[in-house]
């Protein structure tokens, strides 16, 4: 996540199988959820696409004052792929990019990582033991994040990166691939929850970022003199459906196929850049028959329509 003074994410989830808040919610509504969503995922069809992703880190990439707390996966029982409570130690170890572009440095600090200073770029990066795949299972991720000082103009997200054996934390940079990124921004009226899949064409091998187009707003514009931790989730369906919650409020569901753009599904049709107008075109919808004639019995003083003789009522 990035953000704005003292942004915090108290806890984050990126987790196969449907569950629930990880973090002040508690474990019995995750378990609720997690039955909800099975439920609702056996009545959906597969998606293969989806289902050829992996992530195998979870990165943090902030811009500006920002503080961070807990991050995990979580399966049906409540068993994270990846859960950091960012307690002291923390549960994972997390490794601060050394990309040039990134030129601020997380701090743990009161249960969160804090990144301390403004105008600046932080990045930092922990692999999941295990990759975690979509496309079988409901996927959610999760996290809490804090504006203490106000959320102005920044965003605040978490990137899921793609699974790479070959990855090093700190080789982390703007420019690594990731599968989802999922996160608030907010800059002057510009306010929402962004959820960008970044999606490998089948056809032609290129990967291409597929944004929520609707996105809801993040909530922070509420918060006024006095900032409230925010929680963040997002959950993938294998049906092909999506949720964005905030404060575990449904503020956006759906269609992966509908809401997004641009559309995982190709147009039917699509324009031609090698097609040209004939030399001999002509644009107008309709040009005089220069062979029409009128009828001999043409009469140009009859009326345009006359009664019918035959006609009768039924």
């Amino acid at each position: 996540p990035g953000g704005n003074p003292h942004c915090g994410v108290r806890h984050c989830a990126a987790g196969a199988r449907g569950a629930g808040p990880t973090g002040r919610g508690g474990t019995a509504g995750a378990r609720q959820r997690a039955r909800e969503d099975q439920a609702y995922s056996r009545e959906g069809r597969k998606y293969s696409g989806m289902g050829k992703m992996r992530v195998s880190t979870v990165a943090l990439v902030a811009a500006g004052l920002a503080a961070f707390a807990g991050i995990a996966a979580v399966d049906a029982d409540v068993n994270a792929a990846f859960f950091e409570s960012f307690g002291s130690p923390t549960d994972h170890e997390w490794v601060n990019s050394a990309d040039e572009v990134f030129n601020g440095v997380v701090e743990l600090k009161d249960g969160g990582f804090v990144t301390p200073y403004p105008a600046r770029r932080y990045g930092a990066s922990s692999k999941i033991a295990h990759p975690v795949k979509f496309g079988e299972k409901p996927v959610v991720l999760q996290y809490e994040v804090h504006f203490s000082k106000g959320h102005t103009c920044s965003g605040g997200y978490l990137k899921f990166l793609s699974a790479d054996a070959a990855f090093e934390p700190e080789s982390l940079t703007d420019k690594t691939p990731y599968s989802v990124m999922f996160g608030p921004d907010k800059c002057g009226s510009s306010d929402k929850v962004h959820l960008i899949i970044r999606y490998k064409d089948q056809k032609t091998g290129e990967y291409e970022e597929k944004h929520l187009a609707a996105a809801p707003p993040s909530g922070t514009m509420e918060m006024g003199a006095a900032p409230k931790t925010k929680l963040y989730t997002a959950v993938l369906y294998p049906d092909n459906t999506y949720k964005v919650l905030v404060d575990q409020v449904v503020q956006s569901e759906g269609s992966l196929f509908d809401d997004f753009e641009p559309s995982f599904i190709p147009p039917k049709m699509i324009d031609d850049p090698e097609d040209s107008k004939p030399a001999d075109w002509v644009d107008e919808p309709k040009i005089p028959d220069p062979e029409a004639t009128k009828p001999d019995d043409w009469d140009e003083d009859a009326p345009r329509m006359i009664p019918d003789p035959d006609a009768t009522k039924p």
